[in-house]
């Protein structure tokens, strides 16, 4: 039996959006104004939620609270047509996302005063990356609880009844047009080879989705781990942003797959990376990679790697020589060492703020240079005269 023009146009698209095999990760081909009345219906009620915990509210404001959570209201989606939808139904809600695009998500959390808080946000569809990469806020209440420090990248979420580990890419998102934007060329077309069409190098222009995909699991997926949390902690508490860059670049080059960064650093997708790491995200480290990688041959990616290990090691002992140092807290006599004081205040670091003595600033100081000298060295590996 042979469809008409329309329907197989149809069926065609929806077998498209049914199999992952055949998707794009970066797939944005859903129509956006679908996504109205969910979001004016939750923009309502975060609204009379803020001003209740901000200014306080009557018992009709609680009622006209609980009338936004149970209100039903239309909406149209893919194939179906019209349905109906409401905020105290979360299954339909996910199963009425899905079909707008899968990559599609809502989190829905109990705050800190009883009420439900809403997170609506678009993913990548990749299966086979660590962590699933946010590309796009869509929607986010501002009581919204992440569960992990404001500036923690990653955190967790479930989906069907497994906890996925979530990297919030979409802050970066204001930079990354910026750099597409600015690149010379034409925006690609998702390319037709490799897993899910995507994987092949291309000479035209990322688009955003595009290039924040490629940082996140060419770098990121790497570069960001959960053994690195205190560190990052104690990196934006004595302000050692090289030791951050360093500790990035080591975890890269042990876990990321420089072959492929090598293939695609010298096309449009690679000068994209470079500019967003040195406009967007600022990595100099990264950007200095990026640089030497095309002219790199692979005995020299093999000691990158080798040479990686061992400074790993030294940088651990850096980091772990700082967070004993009892020289550093002698002002506090009987204090706990700096590391238990930065675990113990891991959500609420400005509280340690009092404890930046002359001491601490100096120990932080010569640990952060010693960590780039350390990443300047990792770097010399990669330099085509070795």
């Amino acid at each position: 039996m042979t469809l008409p023009p329309n329907l197989n146009a149809d069926y065609a698209r929806m077998s498209d959006n049914l199999n992952p095999w055949r998707d794009d990760p970066v797939r944005t081909d859903y129509r956006p104004m679908l996504l109205r009345p969910y979001l004016r219906q939750l923009s309502l009620y975060d609204h009379l939620l803020t001003r209740m915990r901000l200014t306080g509210g009557t018992v009709s404001d609680l009622r006209r609270l609980a009338q936004l959570l149970e209100q039903e209201f239309v909406v149209e989606l893919p194939y179906v047509g019209q349905e109906r939808a409401s905020l105290t139904t979360p299954a339909r809600l996910r199963g009425q996302l899905h079909l707008i695009s899968q990559g599609l998500r809502l989190d829905i959390r109990t705050g800190d005063h009883g009420f439900p808080t809403h997170y609506l946000y678009r993913t990548s569809t990749d299966y086979f990356g660590t962590f699933t990469l946010v590309l796009e806020d869509l929607f986010r209440s501002a009581a919204f609880d992440e569960r992990t420090s404001a500036w923690d990248p990653v955190s967790s979420t479930t989906r069907y009844g497994e906890v996925q580990r979530v990297l919030r890419l979409s802050p970066f998102r204001t930079a990354a047009e910026e750099v597409c934007r600015n690149l010379p060329g034409t925006f690609s077309a998702p390319p037709d080879t490799g897993v899910f069409g995507f994987f092949g190098g291309t000479d035209a222009r990322p688009t955003t989705d595009q290039l924040l995909y490629d940082a996140g699991r060419l770098f990121f997926d790497a570069a960001w781990h959960d053994d690195q949390r205190l560190a990052l902690a104690a990196c934006r508490l004595l302000d050692m942003p090289r030791f951050r860059h360093a500790l990035e670049l080591v975890y890269l080059c042990l876990g990321g797959d420089l072959t492929r960064l090598r293939s695609i650093a010298a096309t449009a997708r690679g000068e994209a990376l470079r500019r967003f790491f040195r406009n967007g995200y600022n990595q100099p480290a990264f950007v200095a990679l990026l640089t030497l990688l095309p002219n790199c041959h692979g005995a020299a990616l093999s000691t990158l790697r080798s040479q990686a290990e061992q400074s790993y090691r030294r940088l651990a002992r850096y980091f772990a020589k700082l967070m004993t140092d009892a020289d550093c807290l002698a002002t506090f006599p009987g204090s706990p060492p700096l590391y238990k004081l930065v675990l113990a205040n891991y959500r609420r670091l400005d509280a340690l703020r009092p404890l930046r003595t002359p001491a601490i600033t100096a120990a932080a100081s010569n640990t952060d240079a010693r960590a780039w000298e350390l990443a300047t060295e990792l770097l010399e590996t990669a330099e085509p005269s070795r």
